[in-house]
């Protein structure tokens, strides 16, 4: 790919019309729909709740007011296209998502969108002059935080969500996946062209998972703008992130299975504790994680229950998720042996069962270079300092590059390395250049052939 064109001063002057209070205000305006049910700490935008839907209207009418043409997928994503005279149908997109975990930050996936709205605003300009159209997609469902499955939107762009079982994974309510998927009727540009009809939400998840499909040979690139969720960049006094990979996670759903049994009345010798089982592996996912640390290898286990839950009860049942990531192969595979032959002993000791399930399991992820080489490029020009770097969460930019090679991300900083937490925080000064230079990117991408 070609970088020719980022030394043309009228690209220069297109990435410095972009419009600081514009983006301010879309993102305080966003910041403020949140569900009440949660309190008003931080944000909450779960997948395809109320609140995310009302964000996800107000992202579409952001579309709509920048000149995109807006659609809506059956499985929520949601499109704006740019398009010019010359344009052919090798699309160049830029992406991220606006759903929330509880109480969550402003900046989160929300950057990502927003600032890709006002780069195609600005590239209005020059729609004429591109070779490529330009979409930016608000991805649905990118946070675990209601089913436990992430990615949902991408993984269905991309092609990937198949069969049952992650459709019927359901929330703390009992509400599955495809019955939730119904909501996305309610969005505002969503048009179910052939007025189909279902008698089922299983029937009607599997039809929008198919009909939400992109055809892939059309898609020329993808970029994504996002906050960096840790301190290095902020560390270094360094604007910009030029994203060169990603560590993806392996994600486990465990159960450990004890016997149920009186508190007061049953003999130490005699029980079969799951929370006692449970508790050491916890403690055994911290120290094996930090033994691996020089491999930047982290893991947790990040949710846990309890049954029945009784004060005078011994826990009979413990049902936890274990979240592993790392950018080394070697290493996280290493972690992952030591925990399932671990985990086998610590039940044994106990005298408990357990039972394992594999909810995600992605290896590292690697960023296309030419892509990479245009950001830097754009970077230089503009006279910013930057910083190659991996991505130590995944994003929606990982599911594209499993089918797409020309995927790249942007990362500006993040405060004290805060995310996933309502004082997540991004200076607008630092969006604003990670803006800059995701249009020049565009720019580049959407005028080479």
């Amino acid at each position: 790919m070609s970088t020719k064109n980022l030394t043309h001063s009228s690209h220069i002057q297109l990435a410095n019309s972009i419009n600081k209070d514009h983006i301010a205000r879309s993102l305080e305006h966003l910041a403020k729909i949140s569900d009440p049910a949660f309190g008003t700490t931080g944000v909450t935008r779960l997948a395809y709740s109320d609140t995310d839907i009302k964000g996800k209207n107000y992202i579409a009418e952001l579309m709509t007011q920048a000149g995109l043409e807006v659609k809506v997928s059956p499985i929520g994503n949601t499109i704006g296209r740019l398009k010019g005279s010359k344009c052919d149908e090798f699309a160049v997109i830029s992406g991220s998502h606006t759903d929330s975990v509880i109480n969550g930050g402003h900046f989160d996936g929300i950057v990502g969108v927003i600032c890709a709205i006002e780069a195609l605003r600005v590239l209005q300009q020059v729609k004429d002059d591109l070779i490529h159209p330009i979409e930016v997609i608000d991805f649905a469902m990118e946070e675990s935080a209601r089913f436990g499955l992430s990615l949902l939107g991408s993984k269905a762009f991309m092609g990937e969500v198949s069969g049952e079982n992650s459709l019927l994974l359901q929330d703390n309510q009992g509400v599955s996946v495809a019955e939730a998927l119904k909501n996305v009727e309610t969005l505002k540009y969503f048009k179910n062209e052939n007025n189909k009809s279902f008698d089922s939400s299983i029937k009607r998840a599997l039809w929008a998972v198919e009909e939400s499909k992109a055809d892939v040979k059309k898609i020329r690139a993808y970029v994504e703008l996002h906050v960096e969720q840790a301190g290095f960049l902020e560390e270094a006094k360094i604007p910009i992130g030029i994203v060169d990979g990603a560590a993806m996670p392996t994600r486990w759903a465990i159960q450990i299975i004890g016997e149920q049994a009186h508190s007061g009345t049953t003999p130490m010798e005699c029980r079969k504790n799951a929370l006692v089982a449970a508790s050491e592996f916890v403690l055994l996912v911290d120290k094996i994680c930090k033994d691996e640390a020089s491999h930047d290898t982290v893991g947790a286990i990040t949710k846990m229950a309890v049954e029945p839950n009784a004060m005078n009860v011994v826990p009979g049942k413990c049902s936890m998720f274990l979240d592993l990531r790392s950018a080394d192969k070697e290493s996280k595979d290493r972690v992952k042996n030591i925990l399932l032959k671990k985990l086998d002993e610590i039940c044994s000791k106990y005298g408990v069962t357990h039972s394992r399930k594999v909810i995600s399991e992605d290896g590292p992820k690697t960023f296309s270079s030419d892509i990479m080489a245009i950001s830097q490029k754009a970077c230089e020009n503009l006279g910013l300092k930057y910083m190659v770097m991996p991505s130590r969460a995944g994003h929606d930019a990982c599911t594209v590059s499993n089918h797409i090679k020309e995927v790249g991300m942007i990362f500006v900083p993040s405060k004290g390395g805060v995310s996933h937490h309502h004082e997540e925080w991004t200076d607008i000064d630092d969006i604003v250049l990670g803006t800059k230079i995701l249009l020049l990117t565009l720019l580049e991408l959407a005028t080479t052939k």
